[in-house]
């Protein structure tokens, strides 16, 4: 709602407020007119400001949430985080999973990696045998 809408549609209820005031049992029907010109004009400002959807649900954290029927605030979100802590407190805590080992590395263990490469040593083949120079 920008600036404009909003003293426009302040000056609306203002006017319809003074309407309010004036009200009385012998009110002629031209006065109830005119209100009722005042109050479409002040719906018609009222609507064209108005641009998002109505909330489907009461929460006020989730006012377009999905809505779940059986909830007092309509809202399916948040009643299944109340669920959730119900069920919790009836069923007790959850059970504790006993505490992982030391995970393992990404690199493997000392012995499955590879020997570090042996310099290589000159050999020569004397006819029977390779023997070192």
């Amino acid at each position: 709602m920008n600036h404009a809408q909003l003293t426009a549609l302040g000056r609306a209820l203002r006017v319809l407020g003074e309407h309010g005031e004036a009200l009385s049992a012998d009110t002629p029907d031209a006065r109830l007119h005119e209100v009722r010109d005042d109050l479409r004009r002040a719906l018609d400002l009222l609507e064209d400001t108005v641009t998002t959807a109505p909330p489907s649900t009461r929460c006020a954290e989730h006012p377009t949430g999905p809505v779940d029927e059986s909830a007092p605030d309509l809202c399916l979100l948040c009643e299944t985080r109340r669920r959730a802590a119900r069920r919790a407190e009836f069923n007790g805590p959850a059970p504790q999973a006993p505490p992982a080992g030391p995970a393992p590395s990404r690199y493997g263990v000392r012995g499955d990696r590879p020997q570090p490469q042996q310099r290589w040593l000159p050999e020569m083949w004397n006819g029977q045998a390779w023997q070192l120079c």
